[in-house]
């Protein structure tokens, strides 16, 4: 009878532990923490701000020095990095309706309310990347909710910070790198000088002018056909 009792304990003690082991392995596995272990490699430690796309395998996550923004999906395996003068701009759409934008050119479209009872609400991002120009995190739907009492207000509430957040890095960047500064004017030089004896024209394109012919024309030789009266006569 003790050895059965004995048996029994042990395989309690087993099922205990393999319970507790899958307990640990389930919550070490959880897509918030294993989204976030993988943040941290990319970033080499925890990310200044990240947001999970709770039932997606997607998440959005910013590095501090030197900023960075990284999205992620299918559970990491799509997965990009880009430098934050890539980042054009940040909008939030509740139900497909436009709540909140942020760009850079542009006054921020600030949040007027959250409502309670919205279906989706989506946090996209939009970069100066033409294969990928813009990337929707679905941050609220009804199927993702983790409680009945949960309403879709925090996440518009935390969506609309998202926004905020990212135009404070807009700004912030375009002050830390100012434009070029225009090329100065080219000047232009003075023009050529117009020729000095241009009304001088020869009197015969082909030949040389009367001033050279004058100059340069060999004396004629003296006429000896007939004796000069003055030469002696030898």
């Amino acid at each position: 009878m003790s050895e059965v009792i004995r048996i029994l304990l042990i395989l309690g003690i087993a099922a205990a532990a393999l319970t507790m082991i899958g307990a640990a392995l389930a919550w070490w596995r959880t897509e918030d923490r294993r989204l976030g272990r993988l943040i941290a490699r990319v970033f080499d430690g925890p990310a200044d701000a990240q947001i999970i796309g709770r039932g997606q395998n997607a998440a959005i996550a910013i590095g501090d020095e030197p900023p960075q923004i990284l999205v992620m999906q299918e559970g990491g395996a799509k997965a990009r990095l880009y430098q934050l003068a890539h980042l054009l701009g940040a909008e939030l759409d509740v139900d497909d309706v436009l709540v909140s934008r942020a760009f850079l050119d542009e006054a921020r479209m600030p949040l007027d309310h959250a409502a309670a009872n919205a279906q989706t609400v989506v946090l996209r991002l939009l970069f100066y990347d033409p294969k990928h120009p813009d990337f929707d995190l679905v941050i609220w739907s009804p199927r993702r909710r983790r409680s009945q009492d949960q309403s879709s207000d925090i996440a518009i509430r935390e969506g609309a910070r998202w926004v905020a957040r990212i135009d404070a890095l807009l700004r912030q960047h375009a002050r830390d790198e100012p434009r070029p500064a225009p090329p100065p004017p080219v000047r232009r030089g003075p023009p050529p000088p117009a020729p000095l004896f241009d009304d001088l024209e020869p009197e015969h394109l082909g030949g040389q002018t009367d001033l050279e012919q004058d100059l340069f024309d060999e004396p004629d030789a003296p006429n000896r056909g007939r004796p000069d009266a003055s030469d002696p006569p030898w």
